[in-house]
């Protein structure tokens, strides 16, 4: 007997495996491409899955209330880092000037200590975190225009929608992160039927048929200055 969120990790945690092994014969390609006079002028062969979909046949054997302690809290430092990631890709070479850079940093921090406080006083996350991405969205956007000095600044519809579109992508990307902050809760844990054997013994109304996507995306390293001048590097989302 298995639990869903192990039997369905088990399955992307499977897809990831395959890209890797992709890769690395893709690499191994490369080199005796590289190496041969005829071959190396030609393309060498990669292949990706954009897109995995999957029909799993699963009955349902129990529900089991237990508390999870397999989660980890989401502490400042980390939020911060994403934060900063987010906005990095947001707004591009506009924060290449170290002053911007570090009164971003500050911005961030203070920000971040507000938002994860208020979380844990009154448990709301979506209000809470929809004033931190416009604080953040509107904060960064005036840095920016305070350090332009060759260029025009933004006129008032460019920055709203500008500053818009900020907020929305930080709420996106951090919303699922915040289930984290706090407290751990006892959670309901579904098990699962998954042996084709003990399937085929059920009737087909007891089957439950889960219908699952694997998109493929990536991670990368973000490097940036810490308050103090040093250099940190992140692996953060794309």
């Amino acid at each position: 007997m298995t639990t869903l969120k192990d039997y369905l990790g088990t399955l992307i945690n499977s897809v990831g495996q395959a890209r890797m092994m992709s890769d690395i014969e893709a690499a191994r390609m490369a080199r005796l491409y590289a190496a041969d006079p005829l071959l190396k002028g030609f393309q060498i062969p990669r292949f990706r899955a954009p897109k995995v979909e999957l029909t799993i046949p699963l009955a349902m054997d129990s529900l089991q209330q237990s508390e999870d302690e397999t989660i980890t809290k989401l502490g400042p430092k980390e939020l911060e880092a994403l934060t900063l990631g987010i906005l990095a890709k947001q707004l591009g070479p506009n924060i290449g000037d170290k002053a911007i850079e570090k009164s971003l940093q500050k911005v961030v921090e203070i920000q971040t200590e507000v938002l994860i406080s208020a979380i844990q006083k009154d448990g709301e996350w979506e209000e809470n975190l929809t004033f931190f991405a416009k604080s953040v969205a509107a904060q960064s956007l005036s840095l920016i225009q305070l350090g332009e000095t060759d260029r025009k600044s933004l006129s008032g519809d460019d920055r709203k929608s500008r500053e818009q579109e900020i907020r929305m992508t930080l709420y996106k990307q951090l919303a699922p992160l915040l289930t984290l902050i706090g407290e751990d809760q006892l959670q309901l844990e579904a098990r699962v039927i998954v042996e084709s054997a003990k399937l085929k013994e059920l009737r087909p109304e007891q089957l439950v048929y889960v219908k699952m996507t694997i998109a493929e995306e990536g991670m990368e390293w973000h490097t940036m200055e810490d308050g103090e001048g040093g250099i940190q590097s992140k692996l953060l989302p794309e």
